[in-house]
Order: C-alpha cells, then structure tokens, then sequence
C-alpha cells in the first residue's frame, strides 16, 4: 500500500505552515511519515507547486534518511526498500487549485499500489495500528465494488485520514472536469463505505480499542489551541504505556 501526505494547504488559520511546525522537536511531517513507514510499502509527499519541493526534501535527506530513501523527481515505478529504507517521493499537484480533491488525484496517479491511505499534514499523531486496521477492514468487509474507506466520529467525516482505490483517477477527472470542488461532495459520487468510530471501534475489546488510539490518531490541528490540546492528549497516552 501506497502512504501519501498532503502537504499543499495554506495553513491560514495556524498562521504558519503546520506540516513545517517544530512539535516535540520533529517537524509535524515527520511524526507523520514516520508512522506511515510502520505501515506502508511507499511515502509520497504532495505539494502544491514545484517551488515547494526543495524544503521538503531537506527534511526527508536530513531527518528521515533512517527510514526513507528519497528517489529522484519524476522516477516512478520503484516501490523495493533499500537496505531496510523504504521509497519516499515529493510530487506537485497535477490538478492545481482545487484542494484536498486534486491532492488526492496526484497521490493516486503517482501511487505504485492499488490502494492508499491518503494523510492530511496536519495529524501528527496517526496511529500506525489504526491505519493497518482500517486497511485489514477495507480488504475484508468492504467489496469490490467499494472505492474509498471513511472513518467518522458523530457527524463529522474524515476524508483524509482514509483509504482510496487507484482505480478512482478517473472519476475524479470527471467530477474537477464538471466543476467539483468537495471531497464530500467527490464521495457521494462514488461506492464508498464508512466506519463509525463509535459503533465499531469502540466495540472492539478494550486492549485493541487502546492500540488502535482512533481518537489521537484522527485529531488534527488547525490552530495554535488545537496542538496544545493534541500534545496533552498525546502525552496522557504515553503516561498510560
């Protein structure tokens, strides 16, 4: 399975850009491509613009060089740890100017694997467990027919923190082409189910329940306020291993 970050928000309401803010000291990018390394065969990080490439690839060459190996812009197709390194990417959006959406188009065009599990930049502490579970669940409960895999708490969705068919490219096409702009608006275009934090993982036996840590794993932050609350949350569950 293919890991994607995506990184190509502006970030208004933080004041700053988050996947570059210093938590704990590692950049938040980092707390998030280092869990997808426990649970992906590929890490793509995606960009805005080319422009923005060159920062990100300090970062990967500078603090991520133990668990990625960075291959060169534009190779595709090499998907084979080095050396116990996995393949990491930094790729610019190829739908400019429509969000998450076109985030999501250029994670799945340059994806190696049939599936991803597509990653805001602002969730620093996704959960490596919960992310295996969500994929073990899309390939056993959910069929063939089934695109995309949402986890939701109460009313609210997450779509980037979720699982997506490569074979969507198209359908995304279709709906920018026609002037869609949504990611909720995208979903209700396609077969996709979701998964009720509530109704189904808070049933599981509380030993899972806690290894999986759905709560922290899906917080994200869009302000100053949100990371302090994501820090304590974080450190609460640190002091109970």
């Amino acid at each position: 399975m293919t890991g994607a970050i995506l990184a190509g928000g502006k970030s208004l309401r933080f004041g700053e850009d988050k996947s570059l803010y210093m938590l704990k000291n590692r950049h938040v990018i980092e707390w998030i491509a280092s869990a997808l390394y426990k649970c992906v065969e590929e890490c793509l990080i995606v960009v805005d613009t080319p422009q923005h490439i060159d920062k990100y690839k300090s970062i990967v060459r500078g603090n991520l060089n133990g668990l990625y190996h960075l291959l060169p812009q534009g190779q595709g197709g090499t998907v084979n740890s080095v050396n116990g390194l996995k393949p990491i990417r930094i790729v610019s959006d190829i739908i400019r100017q429509r969000g998450p959406i076109g985030g999501i188009y250029t994670a799945l065009f340059h994806a190696s694997f049939d599936i991803a599990f597509i990653a805001a930049c602002d969730m620093p502490f996704i959960c490596p467990n919960f992310i295996s579970y969500l994929t073990e669940y899309f390939s056993s409960s959910c069929s063939k027919e089934i695109k995309a895999l949402i986890p939701y708490k109460g009313e609210r969705l997450h779509p980037l923190h979720a699982i997506y068919k490569k074979t969507i490219l198209k359908d995304i096409e279709d709906y920018v082409l026609n002037g869609g702009y949504s990611i909720k608006g995208f979903l209700s275009a396609i077969p996709h189910k979701k998964i009720s934090i509530e109704k189904k993982i808070h049933t599981l036996e509380p030993f899972i329940r806690e290894s999986l840590k759905p709560e922290l794993s899906l917080l994200n932050i869009n302000t100053k306020k949100d990371l302090e609350k994501a820090v304590k949350l974080y450190d609460k569950y640190q002091s109970l291993q």
